[in-house]
């Protein structure tokens, strides 16, 4: 398992806690704010992880020198456009 996916996980099971402090709330009629605000944070921050790591690796997929022609559309390490998916042509600024 990559990083990446370890740090979904991680997210999804913070998420799945958060929601079952906010069922055990509503099921008890008391509003335990401590396990709220620890419960909301902890997920907070394992979505931010996830997602920091989420635009790292796709940044690192795509060469920002160069945009394609047909969308202006960042060009992926493939040669495939990252709007349309197709192998676009290069835009060039001499034309």
């Amino acid at each position: 398992m990559d990083n990446l996916e370890r740090l979904a996980v991680k997210r999804d099971a913070a998420l799945m806690a958060y929601t079952a402090v906010i069922k055990a709330n509503r099921l008890t009629g008391h509003i335990d704010m401590g396990a709220l605000v620890s419960a909301s944070n902890a997920s907070t921050s394992a979505h931010m992880a996830w997602s920091n790591a989420y635009d790292l690796e796709l940044g690192s997929r795509y060469d920002l020198e160069e945009c394609s022609a047909c969308c202006g559309a960042g060009i992926l390490e493939e040669g495939i456009c990252a709007e349309c998916f197709e192998h676009c042509d290069i835009h060039n600024d001499d034309d």
